[in-house]
């Protein structure tokens, strides 16, 4: 290298040394694109990885064990979109030439390369570890695309089902293959990728490489592959905190007033709510797009959102950039001034850096700082190349896209101004890089069952690149089932935001309002919308374990908490088949993830049966002993698998927790659910996952802590809290530790903790901080109690300081007795429920044949659980006659169905015992018997 290029090499180091210390040197750079919290970005290899040869010119630089960079023709060590930094610790390898073959080798691959040849799949090849048993072999030439795990496109718009293969896309929909696939070996072909210069990297020219392929070849370690991308390519930003909770968007004219009551609904509901989106409605209606408060409904402007603020809401604005800054817009004499103009409208440019910066520092700016607005939703449709129809705006198009320039730009403003605030955008994807730039908008999605069966399968499949998607969530008011499964995965997925796309209001409203879109969780029937409060105060409860999984994502992994089961379980079809493409009538198994490294989720995405209310589906379980997060349903699963057929009712979003796991939640109560994804964490609720068998002897989990909205997380304002558990020998004594260690500006003095043991038989001692702690029938501080639907014995320990270390010791045991019970008891209330409604629950008082009562007792059992949990005999006693009562409910309802599915219709209807509507009788007798069935 020439010493130009010492030279730069030196200067990044000493500036990311700096990055590491001391966090104001982080904003020292005064670019138009800033760096982020991304790791270090110097894109000059280390001279000792690379090995270089003339005649013709090629270049290999070794990255990592297991990453090769190889390039022919002008070589190029500026940044690219796609890569950001190649000065990586050198890994140990060897070189040979030996009969004109050039041999690279590392602990995990093989390079053989003929000298003096062009590239050709006979010149050049790579062989590496697929198993532990078996190899693959990568030719040049070779893409690698049939066994590729795919990636990721720009956007859904005007989409239902969409290909992710890359080769199915045009150009302008950005699309990034996978960084893994089941061949071994993953090739990124970064030769026609933009570059950028020097000073402040912005736009420069096209990589000059001739060939410029990165060989990620880490057999089936999947994790492997996308932490040594993030090696190269930069981290995943820490997020907000808020944009784990819950956001609300809707394309509807609020004013200051109606959108305050949208918040106020949600408090009086106890429904979490942390993020508020303005649409379109928010500026004026010149054109599609706007910079400026619409007058007639904020006025004056300075207060249009200072009730979300007074809220601690975050609060985003929807920007259509295209439109370019108008003279109908507040700063357009400003923007004018910066530009030079002397006309009525500055057309938007993503290649004049005076432009961007003006319109980022004179337009948007005023609004940050005025309105308290905390990221933009860069909603951009146009302008995505050359011929684009509406706006040609003069940029390469493909590589080189508004669309990440964009996110690029507004993801690091701050860092650029040098504030300390957290950084974030919604926009779309902009192709292999964007992972720098979260979150992504998949846009205009179409309302359908077959739209919301494919977005799991999307979701995931885009951890391959590091991509975190949004979806609109939303439902029509004719099909409250649709909306409801909607907003449960949401729930599980990577961001909870409801969306109305504009559908909401207008020509269907005046037409058939029940075609209307509906985004409110309360707009629904009493059935949907209860489950529905639910679904989001479970996402609410989860913001301590969904931001401790963003934050290793940033710092480990670069993994999203949304992930495909073949990065745990990687030799096994299974793990393959639960993320194929949905709808697929062919598929064997329903789509299914891991929510982070220790839940299991399957969200329900298709309609029920019409007879029993329950949609069934087929599911792969991973080996091992998984929990079910509510009622502790236990599935056993042997080293193959196992399949499984499940039958989930309208409030179950099936979500299981590897036994053993320790799984942190906050509580979501009544006056403290808005904003709450921002406070700190007061209460903290530690769950552990138990079962009669496969269950650890020890076990732990953490929560990562800090302020949620700064950047001083970079300089060590962190916390972390630790809980673990052992179980004795004898497995009679389970004892509990949480540790606290570290601090952060918003810590709380104290804290109170809750441990609850799911599947655990009632203790008959709990010592906790060397004190006894008694038995209450309700629970309460300083007590524990038992939760027979939860299955789960319950501690609460009052508020102590919080780096005080909390100790508890509970004699108790598991049973396999007790595997499952809420889950069981749930479901008798249940089919309870559907006979009462008929008034046809055998043993209560209305007329038919059968007197016995075993399900009326069953489904009573669960108070008397709970009253009997002190008496660890009286207990059992119980748990055991619920078992009996329960086989002897099965045949008690079938026998029902037999008899009125068989006995002369006119007689019954006589007798007053039968309505009008016989297939509904018979309906609901079905549907008891089914969830006694999957209770079994």
């Amino acid at each position: 290298y020439d010493l130009p290029h010492k030279k730069m090499y030196s200067l990044h180091l000493t500036s990311f040394y700096s990055f590491l210390t001391i966090p104001s040197s982080f904003f020292t750079r005064a670019s138009p694109l800033s760096n982020g919290p991304w790791g270090p970005d110097n894109p000059v290899a280390d001279p000792n990885a690379i090995i270089s040869l003339k005649n013709p010119s090629v270049r290999f630089t070794v990255l990592t064990e297991r990453l090769i960079r190889i390039e022919q023709g002008r070589y190029d060590d500026r940044k690219t979109l796609a890569v950001i930094n190649r000065n990586l610790t050198v890994p140990e390898f060897s070189t040979d030439i030996k009969n004109g073959v050039l041999t690279i080798a590392t602990e995990s691959l093989r390079l053989e390369y003929v000298v003096g040849r062009p590239f050709s799949n006979e010149t050049l090849s790579i062989t590496g570890k697929l198993t532990e048993e078996t190899t693959w072999t990568w030719k040049y030439g070779d893409k690698g695309d049939d066994g590729n795990l795919l990636g990721t496109i720009r956007t859904l718009d005007r989409s239902n089902i969409v290909s992710l293969k890359c080769s199915d896309q045009p150009a302008e929909k950005h699309c990034a293959p996978g960084l893994i696939s089941r061949n071994g070996y993953a090739i990124v072909d970064d030769s026609m990728n933009w570059a950028l210069n020097g000073e402040d990297d912005w736009w420069d020219s096209i990589n000059r490489n001739q060939v410029d392929l990165y060989v990620f070849g880490h057999g089936h370690d999947y994790k492997a592959a996308i932490a040594d991308y993030m090696k190269i390519g930069g981290k995943i930003p820490l997020l907000p905190r808020y944009a784990l909770g819950v956001w609300f968007s809707r394309w509807y004219d609020y004013n200051p007033t109606s959108a305050r009551v949208v918040v106020e609904t949600f408090e009086q509901l106890s429904l979490p709510l942390d993020v508020f989106v303005f649409d379109m409605n928010w500026h004026n209606k010149n054109d599609w797009g706007g910079y400026s408060w619409d007058s007639h409904i904020y006025n004056p402007s300075q207060d249009a959102v200072a009730y979300m603020k007074h809220r601690n809401l975050a609060v985003t604005l929807n920007l259509h950039d295209a439109n370019g800054v108008n003279d109908w817009d507040t700063q357009f004499e400003a923007m004018c001034k910066a530009m030079g103009c002397n006309g009525t409208k500055i057309p938007f440019s993503i290649l004049n850096k005076t432009y961007l910066l003006a319109l980022e520092d004179l337009v948007l700016k005023p609004l940050e700082d005025g309105n308290g607005i905390d990221f933009w939703w860069i909603d951009w449709q146009q302008g995505e190349g050359r011929d684009a129809p509406t706006h040609k705006i003069g940029i390469d198009g493909g590589k080189q896209n508004p669309t990440i320039l964009t996110a690029h730009v507004r993801s690091t403003d701050r860092n650029r101004r040098q504030e300390a605030k957290r950084s974030m955008v919604l926009a779309r994807w902009g192709g292999l890089g964007a992972h720098r730039y979260p979150v992504h908008f998949a846009g205009d999605a179409q309302i359908s069952w077959s739209q919301l069966s494919f977005q799991p399968y999307f979701s995931m499949t885009a951890t391959n690149v590091g991509a975190i998607w949004s979806h609109d969530i939303s439902g029509q008011k004719s099909d409250p089932e649709l909306f409801t499964r909607w907003l449960q995965w949401s729930v599980v997925s990577g961001v909870s935001r409801v969306h109305d796309k504009g559908s909401s209001a207008g020509t269907c409203a005046m037409l058939d309002h029940e075609t209307c879109t509906t985004v409110e969780a309360w707009d629904a029937p009493s059935k949907y919308a209860m489950v529905n409060y639910e679904a989001l105060r479970l996402r609410g409860a989860l913001i301590p374990y969904l931001y401790t999984c963003a934050y290793k994502a940033h710092k480990e992994t670069g993994l999203w908490f949304i992930r495909p089961l073949y990065y745990d379980w990687p030799e096994l079809d299974g793990a393959y088949i639960t993320a194929s493409p949905h709808p697929d009538s062919s598929a064997i198994y329903e789509s299914q993830f891991m929510f982070g490294d220790d839940l299991l989720a399957a969200p329900v995405v298709s309609p029920a049966n019409t007879t029993t209310g329950l949609a069934a589906m087929d599911l792969w379980i991973p080996p091992g002993t998984w929990v079910g997060f509510s009622g502790g349903r236990v599935l056993r699963s042997a080293r193959e698998g196992l399949p499984i057929c499940i039958h989930a009712d309208i409030n179950d979003i099936p979500l299981f927790a590897k036994a053993g796991s320790v799984i942190p939640t906050i509580p979501v109560q009544s006056g403290s659910s808005i904003g709450l994804a921002m406070k700190p964490y007061q209460h903290l609720v530690w769950t552990v996952y138990l079962a009669s068998k496969g269950t650890q002897l020890t076990g732990s989990g953490y929560v990562y802590e800090d302020d949620g909205a700064t950047t001083n997380y970079l300089s060590g304002h962190t916390a972390f809290i630790t809980a673990s558990y052992t179980i004795d020998k004898d497995q009679t004594k389970l004892y509990f530790t949480v540790h606290n260690s570290g601090s952060h500006d918003v810590m709380p003095s104290t804290r109170s903790t809750t441990v609850r043991l799911v599947n655990a038989v009632p203790p008959s001692k709990v010592i906790a901080m060397n004190k006894t702690i008694p038995f209450s029938r309700f629970g309460g501080s300083g007590t524990w109690s038992y939760d027979a639907l939860k299955t789960a014995v319950i501690v609460e320990i009052p508020p102590v300081k919080v780096l005080t270390t909390i100790s508890i010791e509970v004699d108790t045991l598991t049973s396999a007795r007790l595997d499952g019970l809420g889950f069981k008891i749930s479901n008798a209330l249940k089919a309870k429920d559907a006979l009462d409604e008929i008034r046809l629950t055998p043993g209560a008082k209305a007329k038919h044949v059968d007197s016995s009562s075993s399900l009326l007792q069953a489904a009573s059992l669960s108070s008397s659980l709970e009253y009997f949990a002190s008496d660890q005999e009286a207990f059992l006693d119980k748990v055991d006659l619920f078992h009996n009562l329960m086989k002897e409910a099965i045949i008690e309802v079938w026998n029902l169905f037999c008899q009125y599915n068989d006995t002369d219709i006119s007689a019954l209807r006589s007798r007053r015992v039968l309505g009008k509507d016989n297939k509904k009788t018979v309906n609901h007798i079905l549907r008891a018997y089914a969830l006694l069935k999957e209770a079994e």
